[in-house]
């Protein structure tokens, strides 16, 4: 009698900056959209969220859910500000180069000499299996972060920045 196991694929380990760089990608190139909470200074400010990639073009969109109600988009290099209740709009211009959710490195290896990067094991956000990531400054100057990615599609899914305290 020959009894068989299931062949499982053995996945290699994915470090820290593996799971950051693979989430840059997912974060550039994939569709996606849901309502996020920011929590700063012990006001909590619940937004949609929404990013469109399209041949190489990115878009970001913000809509506040509380007052003062606005609009904020990013279109490429372009980022304008619009207030439901004046319609005043502000505008400025910076590269995309971070989305408006997560602030991690482009170039993690040249990152390397200011940042430690960590893979902290894995937990559960929102039901799903999450790889949790630690970005340690080497110095002062910068805030300690951590970031919580999705592991299926490798976007994050939740993002602390912490103090020096």
């Amino acid at each position: 009698m020959l009894v068989s196991a299931p062949v499982r694929a053995i996945e290699p380990e994915l470090s820290a900056q593996d799971i950051l760089a693979k989430m840059h990608q997912a974060m550039a190139a994939l569709n996606y959209q849901g309502t996020v909470a920011f929590l700063k200074n012990d006001r909590l400010e619940p937004m949609k969220y929404a990013h469109a990639a399209a041949l190489g073009v990115q878009q970001e969109r913000l809509q506040s859910l509380n007052s003062p109600l606005r609009e904020i988009v990013r279109d490429t290099d372009k980022v304008s500000c619009i207030f439901k209740d004046s319609q005043h709009i502000t505008l400025d211009y910076r590269p995309f180069e971070h989305s408006f959710l997560v602030d991690v490195p482009n170039d993690l290896d040249a990152a390397s000499n200011s940042y430690q990067f960590e893979r902290l094991g894995e937990e559960n956000i929102a039901m799903l299996d999450t790889y949790v990531v630690a970005i340690i400054p080497k110095d002062q100057a910068r805030y300690p972060r951590r970031i919580w990615v999705e592991k299926q599609q490798f976007l994050p899914l939740k993002a602390v920045l912490y103090d020096h305290t």
